[in-house]
């Protein structure tokens, strides 16, 4: 569970190679009003560097799985609106994807 007092976008802490990892809903984050359920964690590793925030967690929905994916496959969906931590929307094998702005997340989640 989540500290007593924590931001609405902070879901608590994840144990994960010995350390306890903050996990985050992206969407509240993001600005929107509710979290989903979430069924797995992906740890993401700090861009910054940070030694107080070397990794965190995002709550997602169904397996995540690794995708090579060439910038031709994207299609930019140019002008479509972007959340408060979101650096692109494109479209990806007929799907809707988000590019997070992982900068702009570090910087929101930072201790």
């Amino acid at each position: 569970p989540a500290p007593a007092g924590a931001a609405p976008w902070h879901q608590g802490f994840v144990r994960w190679r010995d350390l306890n990892v903050p996990v985050i809903a992206f969407e509240v984050l993001n600005g929107e009003n509710a979290s989903r359920e979430f069924q797995q964690v992906v740890i993401l590793s700090s861009i910054t560097g940070s030694a107080q925030l070397p990794y965190y967690g995002i709550g997602v929905l169904g397996e995540p799985r690794l995708a090579k994916v060439k910038i031709a496959q994207l299609e930019d969906l140019e002008g479509a609106a972007v959340g408060q931590v979101e650096f692109l929307q494109v479209r990806y094998a007929g799907e809707l994807a988000v590019i997070p702005d992982l900068d702009a997340v570090e910087a929101r989640i930072a201790p």
